[in-house]
Parts: C-alpha cells; structure tokens; sequence
C-alpha cells in the first residue's frame, strides 16, 4: 500500500515512545486536547472505535474506510453509495505497503466526527483510533503490549486486527492485559466492553464464509473448551469471556493483488469485489446509528472530556514501571473512575447554580443560601447514582472530600451576590440623588414649597425604586428585605431634606424682608412721604422682595398657598403698618409744633397790641396830664 499522495488531514499521535530515559510513554496532551476539549463535542457522549494488531496488517487501511462511510450523507449510509466512485481516493490515516511499521504509538482522528441519532436526536462524538502495529524489528514486548492495553482500556470497541486465522499466540498475547478483568469484574459490569476478532486474508471461505457467520463459527472454535486441553490455554479463554462484554468475529476477503503493487492509491476499483462486499457488511455494523457503542467505565458513559483524564491516568500509571501490575491498572482506573464522577458533580452543582443566577440580577442571601443547598443535594444524587470502582471507605471518603468542597463554595456565589446588590443598591440611590439634584442645580441649594418638595420626593422614589426592581426580578418586593431598607433609606433622606428645605426657605424670607426694610428704611429716612408715597415706596419694596424670594426657590410653585411667602408678606405688613404709625406720629407733632407756632404768634399779636393800647393810654393820659398842668398854669 502505498500513501504517497497528499492528504489534506492525517492521524495525529497522542501517545509516542519516548527515548527520554525513566519515561517510556509521552502523552502530547496538547494535541489530545485540541481533539477533546472542542467546545461543540467536549460533553457529548463518546465512541471510540480502535484497531489494534501486528504490524503491517492493514490496520490504517480499514480505519480509512471508517472515515469514509462516518463522513459520508445519511442517505448514501442507508443507500450503500458511501462507498465512493471507482476511481476516489482513499483518504485519512496514513498507510502504505512495505516491510516497516507506518503508525508508532497510538493515533487519533483529529476531528470526532459527530452523529446525530435518527430515533432519538441524540449526539455522539466517534473517535477512529490507529495504534503501532505488534511486533515490528523496533519494539519489545513491554511496549506492544502497553499499546495494546492503553488502545483497549480506552476503545469502546477494540478491534484486533489479525492476518488468516486467530492463532494461539495471539490468544495468549491477549492474557498481558486480560488480568485487569479478573480484577474489575467483581464491579458492576465487565472490564471491557467489545473485542472484534477482524480476521484479515480469510483463506478457507468454503469452511467459513466470509462476514460475520463465519466468523462466528470461527470463533466458537477457537474457544469451546477441548478434551485434554492445557490449563493455561483453557484461562485464556475464560479470562477474555470474563473480561469483555462482547466478543465477535469477522471474517474478510484479501483485498486483490492491486493493493499491494506499490502504486495503489486506494481507488475502489482496484480493490477485489469480495473484499467491498465485506466493507458493506462490517462498516456498518459497527457505526451505523443502532450499533454505535459509547464508551463506558463502570457502567457510566464517558464524554470526551472524561475520556482525557482516562488517557492521563493510563499513561502515568504504564511509566510507573517496565510493566505496570494488574492491581495498578485497576488502582488507575478507579482513581480516573472517580475523578471523571467528581468533576460532574462538581460542574452539575456549578450548572444548578449557574442557571439560577442571571448576569445582573441579584437576590436576597436566603436565596443563594437556599439554591446552594439543593445544588448541593443534587451534586451529591448524582454522585451517588453514578457507578463507581473501589472500596466502600474509599467512596465514602471522596463523598465527604465532595461535600466540602461544595460547600466552600458557597462564599464567592454570596460575594457575587453582594457585589451586584450593592451595586444595585448604589445606582438606585444615585439615580434619587440625580432627580433632587437636577431641581437644585441653578441654585446649588433645595429650596422648594413644602407641596413641590414632596411631589419631587415621590418623582424620585419611584426611579429609584425601578432601577433596584429591575436587578431583584427573583425577589418578591414583599419579602425583599434590601428593598425596604433602601425605602427607610428614602424616607430618612426626605427627612432630612425636609430639614434642609425649611432653613433655606426660612433663609430666603430673611435675604427677601431685609431687601423690603433696606428700600423701605433708606426712602423713609432720606425724604418726606406722604401716606400715599409710603403706600407706593412699600408696594415697591414689597415686590422687589417677593421676586428675590421667589429667585431663591429651584422651581416655581403653583400652590395657591405659600406659607413662606405669608411669613414674608406678614412681616412686611407689620413692618409697613410700624412705619404708617411713625408717619402719624410725625404728623401730629408737625401739626401740634404749628399751633404752638400760631399761638405764640398770636400771643405776640396780643401782646403787642396791648402794648399799643397801653402806649395810646399812657399817651392820651400823658397828653391829659400836660393839658392838665397847662390848665393849671394858666390858673
């Protein structure tokens, strides 16, 4: 056979041989995670078909024919067309003709291919494993045998690929590994789930046929016991019974002389009718949708994530020593049983719990308290339910390990938790601030009548409140304790608001009356009033006052009623009735200082005019008297 043509993929080695001393098997858990670990596959239950046998047996040539039919329409699988044209090319893992082994180590597919079931819708992701052939002039007994147990510890199917007959040493050579199922079938379930004899070049179709009837009849040959029959070959037939769940054979054609000219590239048309016919018969078999055999341990199905740490455990445990001892196996196998179970537990916990938490929403510790129970409840179920290796101390022992673990894990779920309510607790107390700050941001202050005070508190309790709400959707509002704090939180803050907005409006009464006195006090100091210029100098102190009052408020009223404004206008009153007042009084002692003015005025006249008289008197009497004296000097 030869692969000398170009393929676009090949099979990549997971497991190699090393040369590095004290380390005689190398897993590239790179490459195995970059088949496994594929986001679309990583959780889906897993097949894993291998083909295992002597070197240069044609074991990389069937898996090809695998990939064909696995790749191939549905319909073409049902309608036997998979098989291709005449003159396709034989495509996949590389093979070619010749005396030297091609495959060292084991080889995967790199990409699983995926098969949706048609009964159910279920998937499932089948892997095609190619393994270093047996026996070649470059490997000893260790390693062909380590291949050979690593390949059927971790196949759902393991095909042993052999050339013309099932002989006795390929019997015994199954007894290397066979002792792992004395070991594991006192467990629920056998060691091994299917070993396919595929007996290649069947020479003697007239004694069996070709297919699986005769190789059935092959088969039964081989292993019925015998008369006379040695003991050690009569266990190794009770051993592979005891540790596989299924045992079959298939017997096949040669190919035809083409295939082995060094030219042959795998055209179906080269390849001897017989031997299609076969491919027509064995392929399907074994992956169409009803034969498919999912990989389990234990009597639990192994995901492809699962089957990574199955490969880990395997190759740590064959570098322990030359060759590992059946109990080690077995140890490994339990030990990668009950790490595949406890990863499930602890990613079903982290699925329960992820699934009740929604990106944004918090809700009360309660809660979390109680979804953390069930998920744990549940984890535990699981890991109960689940079929597992080992002693019953040793399960105890991990349960317990389980359920501490769980329950650790509580605290980042409550912190979580609390980050995002306390975040949502922030925001709807911002959210309030902003509305009460937006009706003060010109005036740097609150300052609101008492009714426009309260309508602003009820504009912003209700934002507030919404944005919290939208983040405790899980909450009942009556049972969400954090929401009725943050309710007291409003109120207490109205309270206070309260307070605030009564000194600033008692404030702004004081800046408007002392407007009103300064207009009123300079005017009437600085120039006479009548009572009607008074009337006109208060009505426009008055106004003045009233508009710098109402310039202090964050927003106009229209309450017809102002109880700070009444306090202003009252004591503008007062003060304009106290200056009327004072103008009476200065206007009665103007009068009264006019009268006494007039008085003495007319005092004056009176006084004057008695004198007048009196000088008139004292003049008429003096001129009397002069008369008199005249008359008497006459005499």
């Amino acid at each position: 056979m030869n692969g000398s043509y170009k393929k676009k993929l090949e099979g990549l080695q997971v497991v190699k041989v090393s040369e590095e001393p004290g380390r005689r098997y190398e897993l590239d858990e790179k490459a195995l995670e970059s088949i496994l670990l594929r986001d679309d596959i990583r959780n889906l239950p897993v097949v894993v078909v291998s083909v295992a046998g002597a070197f240069r047996g044609g074991k990389s040539f069937i898996l090809d024919f695998f990939l064909r039919y696995l790749k191939a329409p549905r319909w073409s699988q049902l309608s036997n067309e998979w098989v291709g044209s005449e003159d396709e090319h034989l495509e996949g893992f590389d093979w070619r003709g010749g005396g030297e082994s091609n495959t060292k180590g084991i080889h995967l597919w790199p990409e699983p291919i995926v098969v949706t079931i048609d009964q159910t819708g279920e998937k499932m992701a089948v892997l095609l494993m190619d393994t270093q052939g047996t026996f070649d002039m470059e490997s000893d007994m260790g390693d062909n045998s380590t291949i050979f147990a690593l390949a059927t510890l971790l196949s759902s199917v393991q095909i042993y690929n052999l050339r013309g007959n099932i002989g006795e040493d390929d019997l015994q050579h199954l007894q290397l590994f066979t002792q792992y199922g004395k070991l594991a079938c006192n467990a629920e379930g056998k060691a091994f789930q299917t070993l396919l004899f595929l007996i290649r070049d069947w020479s003697s179709p007239y004694e069996h046929p070709y297919g699986y009837t005769g190789g059935e009849g092959l088969m039964k040959k081989r292993f019925e016991p015998r008369l006379n029959q040695r003991k050690q070959l009569r266990e190794v037939r009770e051993h592979i019974h005891s540790c596989f769940e299924t045992l079959k054979c298939f017997l096949m054609p040669h190919p035809g002389l083409k295939v082995t000219d060094i030219q042959f590239k795998g055209r179906l048309c080269d390849i001897d009718e017989k031997f299609r016919v076969s491919l027509l018969e064995l392929i399907p078999s074994l992956f169409d949708h009803e034969h498919l055999t999912s990989k389990t341990i234990n009597g639990n199905k192994v995901s492809t994530k699962g089957l990574l740490e199955f490969f880990k455990q395997y190759v740590d445990i064959f570098n322990s020593d030359e060759l590992p001892e059946a109990t080690t196996i077995y140890q490994a196998t339990v030990d990668a049983c009950m790490m595949t179970i406890l990863r499930e537990s602890r990613e079903y916990y982290e699925s329960k719990m992820d699934s009740n938490i929604i990106e944004d929403q918090s809700v009360t510790e309660n809660t979390i308290q109680e979804w953390h129970n069930a998920a744990i409840a549940e984890a535990i179920a699981l890991f109960e339910r689940k079929k597992k290796l080992g002693t019953q101390d040793d399960i105890e022992a991990r349960r317990s390990d389980l359920q501490k673990e769980l329950e650790d894990r509580l605290n980042p779920y409550l912190w979580q938790n609390d980050t995002k309510l306390k975040d949502a607790l922030s925001n709807a107390k911002k959210a309030f601030e902003n509305i009460i700050s937006d009706a003060c941001k010109d005036q740097a202050r609150l300052c609101l009548h008492v009714k426009d005070l309260y309508a602003l508190y009820f504009e912003a309790v209700p934002i507030g409140l919404a944005l919290f709400d939208c983040t405790r959707t899980a909450v009942p509002q009556e049972l969400d304790e954090e929401r009725k704090d943050l309710v007291k939180y409003f109120e207490n803050l109205y309270e206070k608001m309260c307070a605030v907005n009564e000194q600033n409006n008692r404030s702004a009464i004081l800046e408007a009356r002392e407007i009103y006195l300064l207009r009123m006090n300079n005017g009437f100091m600085q120039q006479e009033f009548s009572s009607d210029e008074l009337l006109r100098q208060h009505e426009e102190a008055l106004n003045l006052a009233t508009n710098h009052f109402h310039s202090l408020r964050n927003r106009p009223t229209q309450e017809s009623e102002d109880a700070h404004l009444e306090q202003l206008l009252q004591s503008s009153a007062e003060h304009y009735k106290n200056l009327c007042s004072v103008y009476e009084h200065r206007k009665a002692a103007l009068e009264d200082q006019e009268l006494l003015k007039q008085a003495a005025r007319e005092a004056h006249e009176l006084h004057m005019s008695q004198l007048r008289e009196i000088t008139d008197r004292m003049s008429r009497i003096e001129a009397e008297s002069r008369r008199h004296r005249n008359d008497c000097a006459i005499l």
